[in-house]
């Protein structure tokens, strides 16, 4: 379960396999999935190729993960009290009888730059901007596929 947390937390979602929707400008899609968990991220970026906004959609399939609702309720609860010390990120969270969805919004400017390093594993420009570049390397080192 501690793997799951930091693998959520390196990329914001989880997974490997293909991406979501094709990328319009502005926009590129990332996934992930792996052992029933299927991440799903937008990334959203300005013309200087800066993120603005990140939007994670992830699901988790208890039996797929080998765990219980209760298992997977207890570590997703622990991110939402890191996430609420955090400017910019808003986390909602849904338990249903087989899986959790989560959505996960960051608004890129209003996160600290240490912050930006605990989520994306990637540090924030010297004007405090993240590079889209930067962040896409970041992400598909641990898995997950851009379309």
């Amino acid at each position: 379960m501690k793997k799951l947390v930091s693998i959520f937390l390196i990329g914001v979602g989880l997974v490997i396999s293909g991406c979501t929707h094709t990328s319009e400008p502005g926009q590129v899609n990332y996934s992930l999935k792996n052992n029933g968990v299927n991440l799903k991220l937008t990334v959203k970026y300005d013309e200087n190729k800066n993120v603005t906004k990140t939007i994670a959609k992830n699901t988790y399939d208890y039996k797929k993960m080998g765990s219980t609702k209760k298992e997977i309720k207890s570590n997703l609860e622990d991110n939402i009290e890191i996430y609420k010390e955090m400017d910019g990120v808003n986390e909602t969270l849904e338990f249903e009888d087989m899986k959790a969805t989560e959505t996960l919004i960051v608004t890129i400017k209003e996160v600290e730059p240490d912050s930006l390093l605990l989520l994306y594993s990637v540090s924030a420009n010297e004007d405090g901007t993240l590079s889209l570049d930067n962040l896409g390397k970041s992400l598909e080192n641990v898995g997950f596929t851009k379309k």
